[in-house]
């Protein structure tokens, strides 16, 4: 909406009403607290913007609930937008912990909380300093420290500032920053030499200050996911976030604390949105206060570590123990403190006449009809009334759409084109409203098509996971040496060889025997994953067992691989339908995702779509995390299908997951004349019958189903595309059905059984796979606890939750012990609505309870595992399974994806009977969930369990043993180089690595990148850069994140340069001496070899060339006659002269190679072996 639309020059009249001017007089009358009647819908907001340009300073709005804020929010945002001030909203969250509860509040909330202080600071000295700050109620009887606190604990950079860097750590250390490696998210920080990287609350991008001894040299801005600086600043205040540190200092200098209007000025305005439900909540909040401080003083600390667990009771935050009074305003207290300022309360009751009321006259929008046709109808009919109706749409797509079914309706209704119409526009409020004085009608395309209203967040940033992939190897670790096989990681020693001091991994073999492995050649190592809890069975160094073991399964893979070729090339001979490409209706319902689709995503999409516009049936296998976008892949793929003509069956494994998908699909694809259908059990006899006749009539475009879908009855008129979701949970009768399909139709399946990115390589050129592993924005990782059962710690865990209106999954996989389950919870916790969810229930009672929950009649759903796949719940956010030892891994990892789909951090509790009491494999299984609780920790997690059972749905279960046997990092790469091979007979290039032998090589030292993890992963990446592009990536990095590189380092670059050149010439080996040295051309590329450049070269520059044969090598022997010992310098330089054209000569003779040389026979020890590799 902008200035010079209709909508806005009707609406900024609104403040020139006598109602508004009635309610400015009052305000400024002291002691008089207006009330305003009528405020319908999103009206509030445009009240309050039109307030906040009138009075030109801040101005608090206090809703009852957190939801309540971020829905007006985005409602002020819209009609704030094309004002001629710019006036900025901030919404003030309350900390989603309970009262003296010892979490620590999640950071971007503690980021939110400090962004209007900060503002309120920064713009002190502005006139106007108009902004808004929306906060529940909750928040708002959180007393604060006073604003002298924040400024006095700030710290402020500025280039040429001196400023003790060890009083910076200590400094973000208190705040409750924690120290990193690389930074990943707000709340961290890094300190590598001279420089310290610093992810505040102040900035958006995180803060690069560089240093020259403790004067600040630069302030650079950076990019959290690649690590590199992106924008140079003079100076960057970061200001502090904790606010529990402030109000302990606050305290002991006996500084009251305050209320957030206050802290803006005693001139402060506060406006009051339905103070009833404000006061109840209120009232509630500081009862619950009360009660939490009495638990805790009362509470036994030894009791919650045992509960908790030592590391987990000990990392959490200390509770500051002042009583409620003094942390907290009572609702009363508050009310007393606003006596003596400017305050008004908007409801939308009609208020009685008196002298502080005043009715604005707004109402609901009336949209009547029982579908979307006939409440467009209704509208236009509005129009021609006389009414100005004016209909909001959340993006471009939606108005684009919406406009289409305006001009359909118009046609119909054979009204003219000059005729009054109703007009669409680009926004975003939660709820339309009647203005009756100017017979004005705002509503919004939700209301219209009947669809779910899901606000926004501002800034609510889940981990950027940088793009520096860590190796974290711990010791005891079993690792996978490609030459010499499984062994045991023991440490990372630095140690002298040769008389030079260096760095290596220390591995352990059978037989006592010991591998010292140079830390540049860490990319042969990998960890060994094998799965199922087994331990490997150690190699024995200098045998032939490892490469025997290798050979074998390299066969299988080898047959597998031709197995799979020739399905795929049988598959290819068949044609299918090829459909046309994307339509205007398609591109329009793709602009009308709410969301910001992920690159990878936008790949899986485009991907689909290339398969089904090409004639060969499609068969795609759509692999991602819980949550992270498969479903919205498979509408977008099935819409396509439709609006080809062509039938679409979706497939789901449970009745629970079958219900989601229709209500997911039905509300994606309400405003288009597509028919969706469900066949499940939760349909009578006679709906099932009638559906099925209209899927065989053609009726039906869309039909979501169990396996009921595959029974021979269901005929389909004309099937197009079949989408499966996870495919692994159908029964052995039912996977043959889909397999005849598959040949007929386009299939695409869903797994969110997590693929590993080195398998998705290998396989992608036998196997039509999309990978989806970004998280979503927004998402936040799932705080995990493994615990016995503690009565305190549920009750905690349920009321969290509540008190953030969120809702709760309590996981009792007993049918006949869950009513008891269900009345202890309802005990524990009386206000709570409860309801059980089993899959003994009859089909509409199971139904019934499932959908009442989706619509938050209830708070706590006590269920079976039959939550596990599928379910989408947003605002369910806690989940307490019970005898978690009980179940495995993966479906522990699917129980947990159940929550976390929302803006809220989540929570999951692990609860056992008895920590001391679980067996080994429970415990490994329970902690590895615990570890792994980042953004896509599917992808870790597999390597203990899941992985295994992935590739055995993908490659077939007799895999299982090769990949026990080698590692599955080892058996990727064979994989990867079999099925090169095997597809390349055509054009395939047998690839090769360059080894490099150099003295001084050059090196990473500590003093330089102190994390040995950091260290192990540059080498990584060094091992496989192969162009020159890539090292000054490299160079520019190191100097970006680590400060100037020394000696080492440049002797190390210079060396990697040497290697890439000699690789881009076809050669496998540069070995350099002091005077000294050898090239060798890989067998493959020995037609590059040219003996005429040989005998040009020989003798120049002080260098004698001399050809020589080494079994299938050829080999150059480099000898610096002056003697310079500066050999290394004229190796870049020879080799590129070997590889330019000869000078015309050709009478030149070429020399005969040498002999080949004899090879030099293995001497096998008895003795336990000690080598250096």
């Amino acid at each position: 909406m902008n200035d010079k639309s209709p909508l806005y020059q009707t609406i900024h009249t609104f403040s020139s009403t006598a109602e508004f001017s009635r309610v400015l007089n009052l305000i400024h009358q002291s002691g008089v607290a207006p009330t305003c009647g009528q405020m319908i819908g999103s009206s509030k907001a445009l009240f309050i913007a039109e307030l906040a340009q009138k009075i030109n300073r801040p101005l608090v709005v206090v809703t009852p609930e957190q939801s309540d804020a971020y829905l007006l929010l985005d409602d002020l945002l819209f009609f704030l937008q094309g004002k001629e001030t710019a006036i900025p909203v901030f919404v003030f969250p309350h900390l989603e912990i309970l009262p003296y509860e010892s979490h620590a509040p999640e950071l971007t909330i503690r980021m939110e909380r400090l962004a209007p202080i900060q503002h309120f600071m920064e713009h002190a000295d502005s006139a106007p300093n108009a902004f808004i700050v929306v906060i529940p109620i909750a928040a708002i009887l959180k007393r604060l420290p006073p604003l002298q606190m924040y400024e006095r604990n700030s710290l402020r950079f500025q280039t040429g500032m001196e400023i003790n860097r060890e009083t910076v750590s200590q400094w973000l250390v208190t705040q409750g920053y924690e120290f990193r490696d690389l930074i990943a998210q707000r709340g961290d920080f890094s300190v590598r030499g001279d420089i310290i990287d610093i992810y505040s609350f102040s900035h958006p991008d995180p803060l690069r200050v560089e240093f020259w001894g403790d004067e600040v040299e630069s302030i650079r801005l950076f990019d959290v996911s690649t690590q590199r600086s992106k924008d140079t600043i003079r100076q960057a205040f970061v200001y502090p976030s904790n606010e529990d540190p402030l109000i302990s200092d606050a305290l002991t200098l006996n500084q009251p604390l305050r209320s957030l209007p206050a802290l803006f000025g005693d001139d402060t305005p506060t406006i009051f949105i339905e103070q009833e439900l404000i006061e109840k909540q209120g009232v509630e909040f500081y009862r619950l206060a009360d009660k939490r401080y009495r638990e805790t003083l009362a509470g036994n600390a030894d009791d919650l570590e045992v509960h908790l667990g030592e590391a987990d009771f000990h990392k959490r935050q200390q509770i500051l123990l002042a009583p409620p009074e003094t942390l907290y305003f009572s609702y009363n207290d508050f009310l007393d403190e606003m006596d003596s300022r400017a305050t008004v309360i908007l409801t939308e009751f009609t208020l009685e006449p008196q002298e502080n009321h005043v009715n604005f006259g707004f109402g609901a929008p009336q949209i009547f009809g029982e579908d979307k046709n006939e409440r467009i109808q209704a509208l236009i009919r509005s129009c021609l009334a006389g009414e100005q109706v004016h209909i909001v749409c959340d993006n471009t797509g939606q108005q684009g759409r919406m406009d289409e079914i305006l001009d359909d309706q118009r046609k119909k209704m054979e009204i003219p084109p000059d005729s009054p119409f109703p007009q669409t526009l680009v926004g975003d409020i939660h709820r339309g409203f009647f203005i009756h004085g100017q017979k004005l009608l705002l509503c919004t395309d939700r209301e219209i098509f009947g669809r779910y209203r899901r606000f926004r967040t501002p800034l609510r940033e889940g981990i950027a996971l940088p793009m520096i992939e860590l190796v974290d190897l711990k010791p005891g670790d079993y690792v996978v040496h490609i030459d010499h096989g499984i062994g045991r990681f023991v440490a990372l020693r630095r140690m002298e060889h040769d008389g030079k001091e260096g760095e290596f991994l220390e591995i352990h073999y059978a037989d006592n025997g010991v591998l010292y492995v140079p830390i540049e050649q860490v990319d042969r190592v990998g960890r060994y994953i094998g799965g199922n809890d087994v331990v490997p069975t150690l190699s024995k160094l200098g045998t032939k067992n490892w490469d025997r073991c290798k050979t074998r399964a390299k066969q299988a893979i080898e047959d597998m691989a031709e197995e799979l070729l020739e399905l795929y090339a049988t598959r290819s001979i068949r044609k299918g339908h090829a459909y046309a490409k994307d339509t205007t209706w398609q591109h329009e319902f793709e602009a009308s995702f709410l969301y910001e689709e992920t690159a990878d995503q936008w790949r899986a999409i485009e991907e689909v779509k290339r398969d089904m516009e090409d004639p060969q049936p499609m068969d795609r296998l759509i692999c991602g995390d819980v949550g992270f976008g498969k479903t919205e892949v498979a509408i977008r793929a099935a819409f396509k299908s439709a609006m080809d003509g062509k039938q679409v069956a979706i497939l789901a494994p449970t009745t629970i997951l079958c219900e989601q998908h229709y209500n997911t699909f039905r509300e994606r694809l309400a405003e288009y004349p597509v028919q969706i259908e469900m066949l499940s059990r939760f349909r009578s006899p006679g709906e099932l019958k009638q559906g099925i006749q209209r899927i065989q009539n053609g009726d039906i475009d869309i039909a979501i189903g169990t396996h009921r879908l595959l029974s021979k009855d269901v005929q389909f008129h004309d099937l197009g595309l079949v989408i499966i979701d996870e495919e692994q949970r159908f029964g052995v009768k039912h996977k043959e059905r889909l397999r005849q399909m598959r040949q007929l139709v386009d299939t695409l399946t869903l797994s969110a059984t997590p693929i590993p990115r080195t398998l998705y390589m290998s396989l992608s050129g036998i196997r039509n796979m999309s990978l989806i592993s970004t998280p979503p924005k927004n998402r936040l990782p799932i705080e995990t606890y493994v615990m016995e059962w503690s009565t305190e710690a549920i009750e905690n865990a349920i009321l969290r939750e509540l008190y953030r209106d969120g809702q709760v999954y309590i996981v009792h996989n007993r049918v006949e012990s869950i009513l008891q389950i269900a009345n202890y919870i309802q005990d524990l916790v009386p206000n709570a609505r409860v309801c059980v969810g089993h899959g003994q229930m009859s089909e509409h009672e199971l139904e019934k309870v499932m959908m009442n929950f989706i619509r938050h009649e209830y708070d706590i759903l006590v269920a079976t595992t039959i939550i596990e796949n599928g379910l989408d719940i947003p605002n369910v956010n806690t989940i307490i399974i019970n005898h978690a030892d009980h179940f495995g891994l993966s479906q522990l990892y699917q129980l947990r994806g159940r929550v976390g789909r929302d803006r809220h951090r989540a929570y999951c509790y692990l609860l056992v009977p008895s920590k001391k009491a679980l067996s080994s494999i429970a415990r490994r299984r329970l902690l590895a969930l615990q570890e792994h609780n980042q953004l896509g920790a599917g992808f870790h997690l597999a390597m203990r369990d899941m992985e295994i059972r992935g590739i055995g749905n993908i490659l077939g279960r007799q895999q299982h043993g090769h990949i026990a046997a080698i590692g599955f990092d080892l058996y990727s790469k064979l994989l990867s180089e079999t099925v090169n091979t095997m597809k390349g007979k055509k054009g395939y290039v047998q690839q090769w690595e360059t080894t490099l032998e150099i003295t001084p090589k050059g090196a990473i030292p500590p003093t330089y990148v102190e994390s040995s993890k950091q260290r192990m992963a540059l080498h990584q990446r060094i091992a496989k850069i192969k162009t020159d592009e890539e090292i000054d990536h490299l160079r520019e990095e190191l100097q970006d994140i680590y400060g100037k590189p020394p000696q080492p380092v440049e002797r190390m670059l210079q060396g990697l340069q040497i290697r890439v050149k000699a690789y881009q010439a076809g050669m496998d080996l540069v070995h350099i001496g002091k005077n000294l040295g050898f090239l060798s051309y890989h067998p493959s590329q020995a037609e590059r070899f040219n003996p005429l450049r040989i005998l040009q070269l020989d003798g120049k520059n002080g260098m004698k060339l001399h050809v020589e044969t080494k079994g299938d090598h050829l080999l150059i022997r480099i000898e610096d006659v002056k003697k310079s010992g500066k050999l290394i310098d004229q190796i870049i330089p020879l080799i590129d002269a070997l590889q330019q054209e000869p000078e015309s000569d050709p009478d030149m003779p070429v020399p005969p190679p040498p002999p080949e040389m004899p090879k030099k026979k293995k001497i096998r020890s008895k003795k336990p072996l000690r080598q250096f590799y």
